[in-house]
């Protein structure tokens, strides 16, 4: 990231910065249309490769997988207690729970099912869901949503309209959280800034200033 030239941005009447710096970076950016000021999430697309381990005893198979809405990043463990349950671990080793054999084991990060084959599994036997990062753009905040675009991610620093994904500013720093506001309430779905919003904001460095 290169560090801007402490020029004060406005929209209108509005200063949207607060500081006299702004740390900026030129971002990938999913299509669409972006205002200077405008609060962006991160569209996060991952893929799920699926598979038993060559060592087991059955032939069992894991099928049907889907991320969930706080999906991890890694490599999912499903290890076989019986023949027909089985527990759940994270990437991160949080134990996720446990499910049984042709019944679809659901949680907040991962959806799966395990499926008995003709030679039984023996506990021990297990299986492994890797999921990998195909992209992660910004784009726009979507209140409510489950891809990443939900969560705070940065603020767009210039007016763009992108036909397909492209590079545009994306900035850090102080701004005023009044002249944010103010953008945020002329887009077409109108966002309110909330005490959750400014909290993921201070985590990746977008300091909201009340003066």
């Amino acid at each position: 990231m290169e560090p801007g030239q402490g020029t004060v941005t406005t929209l209108g009447s509005e200063t949207i910065l607060a500081g006299k710096n702004v740390v900026r970076n030129d971002a990938k950016f999913e299509a669409g249309t972006y205002v200077r000021g405008e609060i962006v999430g991160k569209k996060q697309i991952v893929s799920e490769v699926a598979a038993a381990d060559a060592g087991n005893t059955g032939n069992g198979t894991i099928g049907t997988v889907s991320d969930g809405v706080k999906v991890k990043l890694g490599t999912y463990i499903i290890t076989m207690l019986t023949a027909t349950t089985f527990s759940v671990y994270s990437p991160d080793g949080e134990y996720l729970g446990a499910g049984a054999t042709g019944s679809a084991f659901t949680s907040v990060q991962i959806v799966l099912t395990i499926t008995v084959g003709a030679t039984p599994m023996i506990a021990g036997d297990f299986f492994t869901v890797v999921v990998s990062e195909v992209s992660s753009n910004y784009s726009t905040l979507v209140e409510g949503a489950s891809d990443g675009t939900e969560i705070p991610s940065g603020i767009c620093l210039k007016d763009v309209t992108l036909a397909s994904a492209g590079y545009n500013p994306i900035a850090f720093g102080e701004f005023s959280k009044a002249g944010i506001q103010v953008v945020m309430s002329a887009l077409s779905t109108p966002v309110t800034i909330t005490d959750a919003m400014v909290n993921d904001l201070d985590s990746i460095g977008c300091f909201l200033k009340n003066s």
